[in-house]
């Protein structure tokens, strides 16, 4: 994916294989995932100052809902038949509900953007995810991780998926 913002900018790289190709674009954490990019599983992403959802105002959409408080927490889904997430976040702690239909249970909790995606939910995508004031790295320590490369500094870097498994 490509990742591009502004007040929070940064960039997902392509050097994944298989990668569900997608280009998005924030402004001030409130834009739309274009679709210049080929492939793209098209999402309609609309944020009011890191509080918002992805609406379903585009065709074949992956339906997420999203709420952010604080420190914009962004769960990227990159993955080949990712299915709907419910996420909701405050202050970086929150965990993925499961009241999205076939959703890819997760659960997550962070402390001050500096936690690790717990295996309490069944089904899971195991990732662990360390972070220090918005500079991190996922470990591969999860068995079946889809290793996923994240680095911020202060909300502002890169993502780097090397998607182990799609």
């Amino acid at each position: 994916m490509a990742l591009s913002r502004r007040h929070y900018n940064s960039s997902i790289s392509r050097e994944a294989p298989g990668i569900t190709a997608m280009a998005l674009s924030r402004c001030h954490c409130n834009g739309s995932i274009s679709r210049e990019a080929l492939g793209i599983t098209a999402m309609a992403l609309s944020r009011r100052h890191c509080n918002g959802s992805i609406s379903r105002e585009a065709p074949e959409v992956t339906a997420i809902a999203q709420s952010r408080r604080h420190c914009d927490g962004f769960i990227s889904q990159e993955a080949l038949g990712i299915t709907a997430m419910a996420s909701t976040r405050h202050h970086c702690n929150g965990s993925i509900s499961r009241e999205a239909p076939g959703v890819t249970a997760m659960a997550l909790s962070r402390r001050h953007c500096n936690g690790s995606t717990s295996r309490e939910a069944p089904g899971v995508t195991a990732i662990a995810l360390s972070r220090r004031h918005c500079n991190s790295s996922n470990s591969r320590e999860a068995p079946g991780v889809t290793a996923i490369a994240l680095s911020r500094r202060h909300c502002n870097g890169s993502m780097q998926a090397s998607l182990q498994q799609l």
